[in-house]
């Protein structure tokens, strides 16, 4: 029998300093919740060792609660998907973007009541499958990838970031950031060159990326703090969803158009989609990558990019009505 039923881990430098007073806190919440009481622990997250700290806290916990954004939830999967994958994964998003939490109504939970309340119901929730990727056997997936664009501009914002030691900032001053370092990378494409061949319903395909603005490969349906490039993907199908964008246009389409609901779904409709259960990507250089948010760029140096899909994590999730 696991040692826990609730095993926090909390990243210090998230939620722009607001971690430090609910980390203070979270022992009197727990305290006041019967399933919790007496039965968890709180860890800190350690620059570089999240992953390896998850698939320790795999073994002694049933479920693991990140306290954090996405990069530490992403290294969190990918530590239980190392360790004991029937541990259940729970989120309490303080990051930038919350991709995952908002495709599993987290964000919104946490956005509407208060902390304690907030916690309470997530603890209570039911957990349902993800599905996880592998690129080149070394990383894992389970939000989106993308080369081009997007991913040049994720490359220099990671890089100001860890070259500044930025550990906190406003979600003001991170959009800000964004848009800086997007005039930089306007005229970012994908490189002469590049292409990707899949399956898709049951024939082999090959197409050119060169020239591309951006190409996004999602398992979820959010991207970018709840952009939706492919708002009908299903995160346990099996399958990644590729969305094309030929020009800075159609990418910049998904911002425009994001709060217009229906024209939104329409226009998301007219895009190039295709979706498969392996992709294999052929890149020259010069192209950049991110994989959840975090620039993995260095990946492209093997020439080739194989992402397949590894297995299922169990997420704690609620209906859109809570």
């Amino acid at each position: 029998m696991k040692k826990y039923k609730y095993a926090f881990l909390v990243n210090p430098l998230a939620g722009s300093g607001y971690v430090g007073e609910i980390v203070s806190q979270l022992p009197v919440f727990l305290d006041r919740i019967h399933s919790a009481k007496g039965r968890y622990c709180i860890e800190l997250t350690r620059f570089g060792q999240v992953q390896k700290q998850a698939q320790c806290l795999s073994r002694s916990a049933t479920s693991i609660v990140v306290i954090g954004g996405d990069g530490t939830v992403s290294d969190a999967i990918a530590g239980i998907s190392f360790g004991e994958s029937d541990t259940t994964l729970g989120i309490v998003p303080m990051g930038t973007a919350n991709d995952l939490a908002r495709t599993l109504n987290i964000n919104q939970l946490f956005n509407r009541k208060p902390f304690h309340k907030a916690l309470e119901r997530l603890l209570t929730s039911p957990n349902r499958p993800l599905d996880i990727w592998q690129i080149n056997g070394k990383k894992i997936m389970s939000n989106y990838l993308s080369l081009g664009f997007d991913a040049a501009v994720n490359a220099n914002f990671c890089r100001e970031r860890h070259q500044n030691n930025i550990s906190q900032r406003s979600l003001l001053r991170t959009k800000i950031a964004f848009c800086k370092h997007g005039l930089y990378r306007f005229f970012h494409h994908v490189r002469p060159g590049s292409y990707m061949c899949f399956w898709h319903e049951g024939r082999e395909r090959k197409i050119l990326l060169e020239l591309l603005c951006s190409v996004i490969f999602s398992n979820i349906k959010y991207y970018a703090s709840g952009i939706g490039p492919a708002p009908f993907a299903d995160d346990a199908d099996g399958f990644l969803d590729i969305t094309l964008f030929p020009t800075l246009p159609h990418y910049m389409g998904l911002f425009i158009t994001q709060k217009l609901r229906l024209i939104h779904k329409y226009y998301n409709r007219n895009l190039k989609q295709y979706y498969s259960d392996r992709i294999d990507i052929y890149s020259s250089p010069g192209n950049y990558l991110q994989i959840d948010g975090e620039d993995s760029t260095e990946l492209l140096l093997e020439g080739k990019i194989t992402i397949i899909k590894f297995g299922q994590v169990r997420v704690l999730t609620v209906s859109g009505s809570d």
